[in-house]
This record gives C-alpha cells, sequence and structure tokens, in this order.
C-alpha cells in the first residue's frame, strides 16, 4: 500500500513496515471521551444517520475517506480510534489492509465478530467490518452489537 511516498506491508507472523510517524500532530487532539470513527467517503451507505441513532448518549466524530487501505493506516497511526463499514465491500478491496493491520497486531473482523473469509466463492463482505488498533475490539463491537447496528447492514452493494 503506498500514502505519502510511504510504503506499508506487513507479512502476518513474520514482519511488517514501521506505520506510525514520530510527528502525529492530530493524535494530540484526541479526545479520549470522543469517538472518533473513521468511515468511507463513498460508499458510506446510512452510516451518518446510524451513528446519529446509536451515539445519541455519546460524542463521537465522523472522518470520512476514500479507500480501505488508507482509512486502516489512519487506524494504525490512531488517528481514528476505529474504521466502520457497513455497506457490501468486495473482499480483494480489504485483504491487504487486513493483513497490514492483523500484522502490527490490529484486529479487523465482521460486525457479526468473525474474522475475514477469503473463500473465493464468494467476492462480497456483507457483514460490515470493524477494524481497531489501540482500541478495544471488544467492546467496540458490543457497543455496535448492544446498539443494534447489525440491523442497518446494507443488503446491497452501494
Amino acid at each position: 500500500m503506498f500514502f505519502s511516498k510511504k510504503t506499508a506491508w506487513g507479512w502476518v507472523g513474520v514482519d511488517r513496515s514501521k506505520i506510525v510517524d514520530e510527528e502525529n500532530v492530530l493524535k494530540e487532539h484526541h479526545k479520549k471521551e470522543i469517538d472518533e470513527i473513521i468511515v468511507s467517503r463513498s460508499h458510506a451507505g446510512q452510516v451518518h444517520e446510524i451513528l446519529q441513532k446509536i451515539y445519541k448518549d455519546k460524542q463521537y466524530k465522523i472522518i470520512p475517506a476514500a479507500g480501505s487501505a488508507y482509512k486502516t493506516i489512519q487506524v494504525l497511526r490512531e488517528y481514528a480510534d476505529y474504521y466502520l463499514h457497513i455497506t457490501p465491500i468486495k473482499k480483494w478491496d480489504v485483504c491487504a489492509p487486513d493483513a497490514v493491520l492483523r500484522a502490527n497486531y490490529g484486529t479487523m473482523s465482521t460486525l457479526h465478530n468473525q474474522t475475514l473469509d477469503y473463500n473465493p466463492q464468494q467476492l462480497l463482505i456483507r457483514d460490515g467490518i470493524l477494524a481497531t488498533y489501540q482500541a478495544d475490539h471488544q467492546q467496540i463491537l458490543n457497543f455496535l452489537i448492544e446498539r443494534n447496528l447489525t440491523a442497518y447492514l446494507s443488503a446491497k452493494h452501494s
């Protein structure tokens, strides 16, 4: 993956590139009481409206961005607490970001808490995606499940 003249790579269980910048100016402005969520700009579905319902009693900030790899790198850099995707997404769009994240000890799962399955018989992931790095993946997933996020998953590719 290539961003800002830096190559990010990961081989799970073997090695990985350094992701975190020494100058992480955005991290300094992050407030612990506000969940910063990076979402797809072009395939957001109803994520803005859904998050508004889910976060009715908790503060949050949406960061729209393009490219699942870019969004995953932003989670690794701790510019966002987590990456949330609720519309169907092609597996080839997330396989490299998933590998880089897992090689850096992060977690990417479906919103049904399943490890991503790269079986070629099914090309789309329809159960949403949650990607975390330093944030507690299970705690965020439980929060989203308790708020019934999976009921809002899109059935069609947007």
